[in-house]
Parts: C-alpha cells; structure tokens; sequence
C-alpha cells in the first residue's frame, strides 16, 4: 500500500467527533502526516502514533514547574514518613531528582535531532504516523480496528493538553490522562474487559518484532514513563472518582472535570510527590 493512499483511507473525523462531544470542546482541526522510516530515531520504533511535545528544554514553563515542586514539596512535609529530617535535606534531594530527570530529557533531545528538523518543518495541530501504525492496520483484523483506532483519541488528547499549556507546565501528568481517555473510548464500543484483552493482544504481539534497546538513558526514560504513568492513573482515577468498570459515559463526565482549576496542577503535584517519594528518602537514608 502506497503511503498516501494509507493517508487517505483514513477517517479520524468521527473520532474527533467522540472527542468533541464528550469532553464539551470544538472538533479538533488536526493534520496527520507521516514519518518517514529515516526519521525513526530508536526511542520511537515500535510506537504507532505521536503528537510533538516540546521540541527543546527552553520550552518548559519553569514557574508551573517551580510550582509544582513546591506543593509536592508541602505533600512530603504532611507525610509521616518524612518525620525527622529537616526540609532543607527534602528540598534539595527532591530538586536534585527533577534536575537529574530534565537533564535525561536533555541528553534524549539530542540524541532525535534528525526526527526534531523534521517535525519543525510542520505547523498547526497534528499527529504523526509511522510506519508501525501502517503495518499494524494492513495486518489487524477488523474487530481490532476499535483498538488501533482507539490511538488517536490518546493523541488528540496529547494535543489538547499541549493546546493549553499543560505539557510545558506539568510534564508528571502527560501520559496518564490520555491513557485513560483512550480506554474510555474503546469500553465505549466494546466494553472494558473485551477493550483491554484486544488491545493487550494486540500490542503483545506487535512487540513481539522489536528488540529491546540497550541505551541507557532510553531505559531509565522508559522506566519514569512508565511509573509516572501508573502514578498517574491511580492519582487520576482516585482524584476524579473514576471506576474503569462503570459505565463509560457516566466516567466520561468525570473525566472531563480533569481541566478544572487548580485540580489539574493538584493532580501533577501529587504524581511528582509519589514519584520522587522514594528517591528523596533513599537519598536521606
């Protein structure tokens, strides 16, 4: 299949649709474009689907962060655990950890440079295809298709957040909201067990080609991504009552009090103080 007639065939305007009317917003104007396999860097092989975050450090709003630092900082002074050691010995641990985690992010942007200039050759909202998302939808069968569909509202979300400045302001609550929503989406459909026993087979198996990389600072990037990730969703789903068994809809209000102020900067300062938890107290221990 020719790329552009793969661009072609696909329709994501219903999906924009879903995502519109269920979180109460303007259909998303979204572009997708491809990726050439050049581009792939090796932080992205065996990803679908990605939205651009911010392309350089410079990008990231320091005073939310400073923020966010300082509440998840007041979480750690209220938590009994932290009993006897001086704030001082708390606040530093804790800075030196976000620190050592922006510099990763650092050391990651230069390492995608070529996939960077690429990216800035494109303006306006969009998702970028790639060519794993291309292989996955010629070979799934077509009651999975709920489930590859089901990518683009983690995207568009991704796009949302970016649209108001949340992922420049609160990078420990990216990837939880959007995975949540895009769950939503598919019990929607198909209900959540059939959902998560697709998607899960799914995934399994297109993994299955991709060898597991070496790098270094690609696995300890995996490795916070993947905490903050299920911090997230624990914070997330505690925060705003949401039960991943209930009625999709009905969890789909809830989650769209998730852009109510300051419950969204709240939220980020509890998975940054869950996360950095026990890194600050093995550096005082």
């Amino acid at each position: 299949m020719e790329i552009h007639s793969f661009l072609c065939m696909i329709d994501i305007d219903p999906i924009k649709k879903w995502f519109a009317e269920k979180l109460d917003m303007q259909i998303p104007e979204t572009q997708l474009i491809y990726v050439p396999e050049t581009f792939i860097c090796e932080d992205l092989e065996g990803t679908l689907l990605f939205t651009p975050g911010f392309m350089s450090i410079g990008e990231v709003d320091f005073n939310a962060m400073e923020s966010t630092i300082n509440l998840a900082l007041s979480y750690m002074m209220m938590d009994r655990e932290f009993s006897g050691y001086r704030k001082q010995g708390i606040e530093f641990h804790l800075r030196k950890a976000v620190k050592e985690i922006l510099d990763l992010s650092v050391e990651l942007m230069k390492k995608d440079q070529n996939l960077v200039r690429y990216i800035k050759q494109h303006t306006g909202e969009r998702i970028y295809i790639l060519p794993s998302y291309v292989e996955l939808w010629e070979s799934a069968q077509l009651e999975d298709r709920i489930n590859i569909e089901s990518q683009f509202v983690h995207e568009l979300f991704h796009n949302e957040q970016k649209r108001r400045k949340l992922i420049q302001k609160y990078p420990s609550l990216i990837e939880a909201p959007a995975w949540i929503l895009q769950f939503l989406y598919g019990a929607s459909f198909i209900g959540y067990s059939e959902y998560r026993r697709r998607h899960n087979i799914l995934m399994i198996n297109h993994r299955a080609g991709y060898n597991p990389t070496t790098d270094e600072t690609l696995l300890k990037i995996a490795q916070i991504k993947q905490r903050t990730l299920n911090i997230g969703q624990s914070v997330l789903t505690r925060t705003l009552d949401i039960n991943m068994k209930g009625d999709p809809n009905r969890q789909l209000e809830k989650f769209k009090s998730i852009f109510s102020s300051p419950r969204y900067e709240n939220m980020a300062a509890m998975v940054a103080y869950r996360f950095y938890k026990p890194i600050v107290l093995e550096a005082l221990r």
